[in-house]
C-alpha cells in the first residue's frame, strides 16, 4: 500500500467517523506540514489548503470499498456534509501493512498521527482559519501578513475569538513543525 493510501486510511481509522471533506482535507494538510510522508500538492482554496490528490484518492478509496462515504444533507444553504469510515476491507489492508513499509516511514507517520488525531474533534471553522495561516507561514509570509491575508480571505477578523483560538492552534503547529 503506497504511504498516501496508508496515511488517510490510517487518520480515519484513528478518528473511527471523520465528518467533513473539508475537515479531511484540513488534518492531512496539517499532517504534511508536519512531516508525515505524503506528496500530495495542496493550494489555496475558498475554504482554505486544498488537494485535488487527496480527493480523487478519497473517491478511489470509496469506490475501491476500503472507505465507507456516507452523507447527509445540511439544507438548501449549506449543502451536504459527508464522513468517513474505514470498511471492513480497509482494516483488513492496514493489518500487515507497516511491516511492508519501512520502519522509519511508520514511526513518522505514527509520530505525527499522535498529534494530528486529536485536532480532528476541533471545530471545522477554527482548523480552516489554522490550516489557512499555516498555509501562508509555509509559502513564505510572516505571521502578521499571514494572519492578515487569512483574515481578509476568509472575513474573520483577527479580534474575533474564533480567529484567536484558529492563531494559537496555528503557533502550537508551527512551533512543532519548526522542531
Amino acid at each position: 500500500m503506497a504511504p498516501n493510501n496508508y496515511v488517510t486510511l490510517t487518520l480515519i481509522e484513528r478518528i473511527e467517523s471523520l465528518q467533513g471533506r473539508k475537515k479531511l482535507q484540513k488534518l492531512m494538510f496539517i499532517a504534511k506540514l508536519e512531516g508525515c510522508p505524503i506528496d500530495d500538492d495542496f493550494f489555496h482554496h475558498f475554504y482554505g489548503p486544498y488537494s485535488s490528490d487527496l480527493a480523487e484518492r478519497v473517491d478511489d478509496l470509496v469506490e475501491r470499498g476500503l472507505l465507507k462515504e456516507s452523507s447527509r444533507s445540511l439544507g438548501v444553504v449549506e449543502g451536504v456534509e459527508y464522513s468517513y469510515e474505514v470498511a471492513d476491507p480497509g482494516k483488513a489492508r492496514l493489518r500487515g501493512v507497516d511491516e511492508k513499509l519501512p520502519k522509519h516511514t511508520v514511526e513518522q507517520i505514527e509520530e505525527v498521527l499522535e498529534r494530528v488525531v486529536p485536532l480532528a474533534s476541533r471545530n471545522v471553522f477554527e482548523l480552516e482559519l489554522a490550516a489557512t495561516i499555516l498555509y501562508w507561514l509555509q509559502k513564505g509570509h510572516d505571521w502578521k501578513k499571514a494572519e492578515v491575508i487569512t483574515s481578509q480571505r476568509k472575513s474573520a477578523g483577527r479580534e474575533d475569538s474564533r480567529f484567536k483560538s484558529a492563531r494559537k492552534l496555528a503557533e502550537q503547529i508551527w512551533q512543532q513543525i519548526e522542531t
